[in-house]
């Protein structure tokens, strides 16, 4: 049976927007690394789907960002949490997954075995909530002072100050804990 994970975006989710490109200055954003360490402890994947088109437009190089995540595994592990996947969309123009797209976040539900109808995507801009509702997501948290769509999507999107408050606004319509199956 498929399981309920989690998605993340990888700036302003998981580390600080401000050097996120360079491995030297990367830095984990507070609480991030101790609830992703919650979240394994649970059996819950976390699973970064993030836009990166500065490498489409040559602003970042490939090889930076891959030292960068490279670097982000050894952060995390160093805390004690593991990430199940990242999934980079690294083009700048139109793709099928870029968000508001859904096509990262089919792509990774795939390659792991997720549930999406259970799943839910944390992130920092009303996109990621639109590329949720169109992936068949149960629900969205926007973090960092984002304010939601206008349009109701058809999933509950929850406001959270940040990763570690996310799980407290994560209730699914029909009640219940959103990484339990019924």
């Amino acid at each position: 049976m498929p399981a309920s994970g989690l998605f993340i975006e990888r700036d302003g989710v998981l580390v600080e927007r401000d050097g996120a490109a360079d491995a030297a200055r990367l830095r984990l954003v507070a609480g991030a690394a101790a609830t992703i360490v919650r979240l394994n402890r649970r059996g819950v994947p976390v699973v970064v789907v993030t836009d990166q088109p500065a490498i489409g437009r040559g602003e970042v190089s490939a090889e930076a960002y891959s030292a960068a995540d490279a670097r982000l595994h050894e952060m995390l592990a160093a805390a004690g949490a593991t990430l199940t996947g990242i999934h980079v969309c690294p083009t700048a123009g139109p793709d099928a997954r870029r968000k508001p797209r859904p096509g990262l976040i089919l792509a990774a539900a795939r390659a792991h075995g997720l549930d999406l109808a259970t799943s839910w995507l944390v992130g920092t801009a009303a996109d990621d909530a639109r590329a949720a509702a169109q992936a068949g997501c149960a629900g969205a948290v926007l973090v960092g002072g984002v304010v939601g769509p206008d349009e109701d999507l058809g999933i509950v999107v929850a406001i959270a100050r940040d990763l570690a408050d996310a799980p407290r606004v994560m209730i699914p319509r029909g009640g219940g804990c959103w990484h339990d199956r019924p």
